[in-house]
């Protein structure tokens, strides 16, 4: 009697140390903890699997796309994202990420047409428009840079947008106006960063 009660202790004891979750939900969940923890690698796995069980899971296709993306996997990140887009065609943000992996290919032309999707979308959407200013960055479009760049920062003033309108305004020789905004991102206070896209939130 004591042997058996010890083996079903025990049993109790492994499954307690080793939770196995079963469902799709479950697993973006643990997968999105793991690409907190620094873990894309395994956040990945752990995302296939979600949509092996699901494939109608569009957070997990999300949650992967930003893995991807973070990994530097685009092209990946691109499918994923897209997947998200066809699903749900007035979901701004999955616009704003699938632009903002299509910038990451070199695909700029494609991506401004997105972004500007998600734009429209959601006029307020800061984060669209400072994918949108890093996309006319590389286009070499720096006056189209630094007004989405102003629009960002009237919206949610952050030192990475005074950063990146300070090097619009290098690329167009504009010293004093470069000066003043790297200044400003120094400023006491200012937050340092804006998020592009917040995985867990474009699907929803």
């Amino acid at each position: 009697m004591k042997k058996i009660l010890f083996l079903i202790l025990a049993v109790a004891v492994v499954i307690g140390c080793n939770p196995s979750p079963q469902t799709s939900g479950e697993l973006v969940f643990r997968g999105e903890s793991y690409h907190k923890d620094g873990n894309i690698e395994k956040a990945i796995k752990t995302f296939n699997k979600a949509i092996k069980i699901n494939p109608n899971n569009l957070d997990a296709y999300s949650s992967r796309g930003t893995a991807y993306f973070f990994d530097k996997q685009y092209q990946k990140a691109v499918n994923d994202f897209a997947v998200v887009a066809k699903y749900q065609p007035t979901n701004y943000q999955a616009f704003n990420a699938l632009a903002s992996a299509m910038a990451g290919l070199g695909d700029y032309d494609n991506a401004l047409k997105i972004v500007n999707r998600s734009i429209y979308m959601n006029p307020n959407n800061a984060e669209a428009f400072f994918t949108r200013g890093g996309i006319n960055i590389s286009r070499r479009e720096y006056k189209q840079a630094i007004g989405d760049y102003s629009v960002v920062i009237k919206m949610r003033p952050f030192a990475d947008a005074y950063i990146s309108r300070a090097f619009a305004y290098k690329f167009l020789e504009m010293e004093k106006e470069y000066q003043q905004d790297m200044a400003m991102a120094k400023k006491p206070g200012m937050p340092q960063h804006i998020n592009y896209f917040v995985a867990m939130d474009l699907a929803k």
